[in-house]
């Protein structure tokens, strides 16, 4: 759905006029794009994993992630599918003797590392999950998917009725929030098997 659209259901969920200055285009922009953001940090949803290719640089054990990497899932060495396994970089020191090919990643700083420090030049496969790209123009459309943006429409109609002190309105939205989520935590643990979202700590599970 495009931001024009989003804008549009937003006002018509919120119960707003759309001649309403007090939610200028620029105003429900911004509410659209929290409401985005905070689906987005719910769980490590399917529509937010991307990949890249990163080529090994000899002696050199840190790389840069892609722009909008806000974790990386797995990293896998292409040339023999072998999958790293994540460490720390106290644990990555111990294995920095332990042969020239690296088995270990870690992250700090934002970089990717890899331990040991590569001896030879090898092709590695980064799975990581994406931060959305903020909306501004009319056709800018996020990357989460039809079945979950009724979830994004709601928390930015709960941002706009809190401007309009609508409580009446913010109290079915909340109730309505709550559903969705509901539903969509159901569809996730449905297609991936994952654990219910209970706090921060679920989502590394």
């Amino acid at each position: 759905m495009q931001l024009s659209d989003l804008r549009t259901a937003v006002r018509s969920r919120a119960g707003i006029d759309p001649a309403d200055g007090m939610l200028i285009d620029s105003v429900l922009n911004s509410f659209i794009n929290g409401a985005v953001r905070q689906v987005a940090i719910m769980q490590d949803w399917d529509w937010n994993f991307a990949s890249e290719t990163i080529t090994s640089v000899i002696d050199q054990d840190s790389y840069d992630r892609a722009a909008r990497a806000t974790k990386t899932d797995m990293v896998v060495d292409i040339l023999d599918g072998g999958l790293l396994q994540q460490t720390s970089r106290a644990m990555a020191v111990r294995f920095q003797d332990r042969g020239s090919i690296p088995r270990f990643w870690y992250v700090l700083a934002g970089k990717l590392h890899l331990s040991p420090t590569p001896k030879t030049v090898r092709t590695y496969r980064h799975v990581y999950v994406t931060s959305e790209a903020p909306l501004s123009a009319n056709d800018d459309e996020p990357s989460i998917p039809d079945y979950a943006i009724d979830l994004v429409i709601v928390k930015a109609a709960l941002m706009a009725t809190a401007r309009t002190d609508n409580t009446s309105q913010q109290r079915l939205l909340a109730e309505e929030e709550k559903d969705l989520i509901d539903a969509l935590d159901d569809e996730a643990r449905r297609s991936r098997g994952s654990a219910t979202i209970h706090s921060r700590r679920d989502w590394y599970v």
